[in-house]
């Protein structure tokens, strides 16, 4: 089959349309596919500090493989270290569970996408998730830290985690209305809203 039924047929089963992917990096395709599935899947429904931290922590592995290639570390990237480095309190088994969830549907997109062929190109897996990262983010998100206190001093950081946040939540906009933006979007009985 030709690339394009392949990437059709990778995200119709994810309920993810091929809009949903325009202007993120390709390698981050498949993960965004997958957390749309998640969010619309998991079992509770994660919260928005669990979305935020979640695309917080890709963007920290953004800001490794960028740390790899010119070997300076900025000052989000110093910031997020300091929370791994925090070390967790205690394990929150709500987080834990929603992220194992997470996990599950990523390896399933994975196996997916080789199954087809590599419609969306593969991400590096080993910069996609710092479990003690995400989980120490949730924390501070749910203290009343906002993500962009996090990404200040790094536009590239904050416009990257902007697209991801809108792909994503477009997407689900998009799926409850029919249309992306649609008139639920402001609506507080139309579902929940991140």
């Amino acid at each position: 089959a030709s690339h394009s039924v392949r990437l059709d047929v990778f995200l119709e089963t994810l309920g993810v349309s091929q809009s949903t992917l325009n202007g993120l990096p390709p390698h981050l395709g498949l993960p965004v596919a997958v957390t749309c599935y998640w969010l619309r899947h998991a079992h509770p429904r994660p919260d928005r500090p669990l979305l935020q931290a979640l695309l917080l922590g890709l963007v920290y592995g953004e800001l490794c493989i960028k740390k790899k290639r010119q070997r300076e570390e900025g000052p989000v990237l110093e910031r997020l270290r300091g929370l791994i480095q925090r070390g967790a309190r205690s394990l929150d088994l709500g987080v834990a569970h929603a992220y194992s969830q997470w996990q599950c549907c990523m390896r399933d997109g994975l196996d997916l996408n080789q199954l087809l062929c590599l419609p969306l190109p593969e991400p590096q897996c080993a910069w996609l998730y710092k479990g003690t990262l995400v989980h120490q983010l949730v924390a501070e998100l749910r203290r009343g830290v906002t993500p962009d206190s996090l990404l200040m001093e790094d536009s590239s950081s904050g416009q990257l985690y902007r697209a991801m946040l809108g792909a994503i939540l477009n997407s689900q906009e998009t799926e409850t209305t029919g249309q992306p933006d649609g008139p639920s979007a402001d609506s507080g009985a139309g579902g929940r809203r991140f």
